[in-house]
């Protein structure tokens, strides 16, 4: 995010300065790659967009290789380590759409897992699975059954559908019937 700064500063200096044609460079291929986007989710890299479009005159980004011995990039390194000495001006940022998504995932996810240690309910399945976990678990359809106790069992067919169910087996196949 360094970099962006540098290249808005930049931005804004020709702007206040109305300096025609100008040439920004920057090592920072994420950055420029960034501006170049059509739609892009940061707002600074928005701003930016907008300074350089009010701009008089033709404005350039370039990308040049790190540390390749370019005069005016070493210096611009050189003036940056410098400036993380001796400057104690912090620059905040507005959190983007996935930091906030994401923050909110983990809150809904933190009062998701308190309220499945305070229930009384599922007591045996809490015995299996103690900890809420949103990653897509592929089960089968017996072992569902199994493990939520819904399923063709005597006592949830006989609670939920008033059924009285016998099982038997045949060969390779289990055949499920219901009487009345």
């Amino acid at each position: 995010m360094a970099e962006v700064i540098a290249i808005q500063q930049a931005v804004q200096y020709a702007k206040a300065n109305d300096l025609g044609q100008v040439n920004i460079i920057s090592d920072s291929r994420s950055a420029l790659m960034a501006l170049s986007v059509v739609e892009e989710a940061r707002d600074i890299i928005n701003i930016i967009k907008e300074d350089i479009k009010e701009c008089k005159g033709k404005k350039t980004l370039t990308w040049i290789r790190a540390h390749m011995g370019n005069f005016g990039n070493e210096r611009a390194d050189q003036l940056a380590r410098e400036a993380t000495l001796i400057s104690d001006e912090t620059i905040s940022f507005v959190p983007s759409r996935n930091q906030i998504r994401n923050e909110g995932n983990q809150i809904l996810k933190d009062l998701w897992q308190n309220c499945w240690n305070d229930s009384k309910n599922a007591r045996w399945t809490k015995n299996l699975i103690d900890k809420v976990n949103v990653d897509r678990l592929y089960g089968d359809f017996y072992i569902n059954q199994i493990l939520t106790a819904h399923g063709v069992f005597r006592e949830h067919q006989a609670r939920f559908f008033e059924k009285n169910v016998v099982m038997f087996m045949r060969p390779r196949n289990r055949i499920c019937s219901s009487r009345n």
